[in-house]
């Protein structure tokens, strides 16, 4: 697994602006041609949805374009649940 995370690294470090949104848009298109290949909805665990929020929350509003397993507003709730459980 590290040998995967060292080659993602080196894709995203030698690559610039434009590199990067493409590589986005074929996610986001691959992410449709396989969503679209399940029926019913995507059952995440607790522990994926915990994942998806702590990658998802740096990009602020942005998330809202990019979300495509539920809705822009249970992702928001998501975090909120999130940031509720937090320890204070």
């Amino acid at each position: 697994m590290p040998n995967l995370f060292r080659r993602l690294l080196d894709v995203l470090a030698g690559s610039t602006q434009a590199d990067l949104r493409r590589q986005i848009q074929y996610l986001k298109a691959e992410n449709e041609v396989l969503r679209s290949k399940i029926n019913g909805p995507v059952r995440v665990t607790p522990g994926e949805r915990l994942r998806l929020v702590r990658l998802a929350k740096p990009l602020g509003s942005a998330i809202k374009a990019l979300v495509s397993i539920v809705s822009p507003q249970t992702f928001l709730r998501w975090i909120r649940d999130a940031d509720n459980r937090r320890p204070s």
